[in-house]
């Protein structure tokens, strides 16, 4: 749901640069770092598209081609950054932080946990997951969820003090005539990305696995499993659209086959 007094929502309206907080800010900074090395694969600019396929609706219905041309975002850069001041690069750009902004508050959350004493906690939201410490003496064992057989895990995955966020095309979704339309679009064509069922992503930060994930889902198999593999401190695991799997070198001794 989308709040109208945000500071999202007031950049959203204004025709000029809008001052923003210190979290903001960061949030903003990271998705353009992403957006950048993921060639625009993870996008801050898709509030119309999303509006537009409105994926909460009783019945969604497909939009047209013309409709989706409508509110297809820019290429590039969609906000430009100067000192603590955020302006839209198009004014027809409509922000929306979904892919990156509840990664960043399960961040936040754990910051609060780490600054009471807590060295061990784990966070689940929806899928975005951030872990503090070990399991006691153990690492956490994280399932990765099967992305066609509902209530089964493709595998898991032993970690510490880590983020770990899976985005797959059966979170929200619909069927028309046999075809998945999903909530996870390709900024390029304005359409639900075809190249994945799922990508699992294990980072420092929750907020930079949520991108990343989302980017190389985008991406699909090859060109994401490479976003992965360049990208520092960070590991995953792709399921190709034709149900292939592929995971990036650092992951292979982490993961426990079912």
């Amino acid at each position: 749901t989308r709040v109208e007094t945000s500071q999202i929502s007031v950049i959203n309206r204004a025709s000029a640069a809008v001052e923003v907080d210190p979290q903001v800010l960061f949030v903003l900074r990271l998705g353009q770092k992403i957006s950048r090395e993921s060639g625009v694969a993870f996008h801050m600019g898709l509030g119309g598209l999303i509006k537009l396929w409105n994926f909460e609706a009783v019945t969604p219905k497909i939009p047209t081609l013309s409709e989706i041309k409508r509110v297809l975002p820019v290429a590039g850069d969609v906000i430009s950054i100067s000192g603590t001041q955020i302006e839209r690069t198009d004014l027809r750009t409509q922000l929306d932080l979904g892919g990156i902004a509840k990664g960043y508050a399960v961040d936040r959350a754990l910051g609060v946990l780490r600054s009471a004493g807590l060295e061990s906690a784990s966070i689940n939201a929806g899928g975005d997951i951030g872990l503090l410490g070990g399991h006691g003496e153990r690492p956490w064992k994280i399932g990765i969820q099967h992305p066609r057989n509902l209530g089964e895990l493709l595998t898991t995955v032993e970690l510490n003090d880590r983020a770990i966020v899976t985005s797959g095309d059966y979170e929200r979704f619909f069927m028309d005539e046999g075809v998945r339309y999903h909530h996870i679009f390709d900024p390029q064509t304005g359409m639900p990305a075809r190249g994945c069922q799922s990508v699992s992503v294990v980072a420092a930060t929750v907020a930079e696995a949520d991108a990343l994930a989302t980017a190389a889902f985008v991406l699909g198999p090859v060109k994401g499993l490479e976003l992965l593999e360049k990208s520092l401190d960070v590991e995953g695991l792709i399921v190709g659209a034709a149900g292939q799997i592929a995971t990036t070198s650092g992951l292979k001794d982490q993961i426990q086959w079912r």
